[in-house]
């Protein structure tokens, strides 16, 4: 009975000054294995292979994503989510709202900080950087592409599918609106 109650007692202070966290979150890493696909989503990625086959530095001008958007809607995809920030407007974003509606909706990222809300419902954004206003509207969806990494080791482990903006509004997140 000691030995059991001298064993709580450990455990209890541990958990209360935070001795286990690494552990809780190793283990909750082991329970959400990466490496999993679905053959249906394909990651179309800018890397320094691209950056040299264009020879374009980035930010790429706003007609080259309108290619890349016209040429992964005409590949067949069904939906498209681009999770570049399009702010602010430049030249040529006349050529990507018109390449964005061309029949695939295209999910467009807003960015933001994030805090509690005083509700402590949802997180709220905090200085809100939304896509120029003519690919927003262009958009079939703007959604925030904000993530929460973990403060002991900034693994992001979570994804907040809603926040809540300044006015109020609920903004989905990018995965929740495709």
């Amino acid at each position: 009975a000691l030995i059991s109650l001298s064993a709580f007692a450990v455990a209890t202070l541990g958990l209360q000054v935070g001795a286990f966290q690494g552990f809780r979150q190793r283990t909750a890493d082991g329970l959400f294995p990466a490496g999993t696909t679905d053959n249906r989503v394909a990651v179309v990625g800018i890397d320094a292979r691209s950056l040299e086959v264009l020879g374009q530095p980035w930010p790429w001008p706003r007609g080259v994503q309108a290619q890349l958007i016209q040429g992964v809607a005409d590949a067949g995809a069904r939906v498209i989510v681009d999770d570049v920030l399009l702010a602010p407007p430049r030249s040529g974003d006349d050529d990507l709202a018109s390449a964005m509606r061309r029949g695939v909706p295209v999910i467009v990222a807003s960015s933001s900080g994030l805090q509690p809300d005083p509700d402590g419902i949802l997180l709220r954004t905090v200085a809100q950087t939304d896509p120029a206003p003519l690919i927003a509207r262009a958009a079939a969806v703007v959604a925030h592409a904000s993530v929460t990494p973990d403060p002991d080791d900034g693994v992001v482990r979570s994804l907040p599918l809603v926040v809540e903006d300044s006015r109020g509004h609920l903004i989905p997140s990018l995965a929740l609106a495709a």
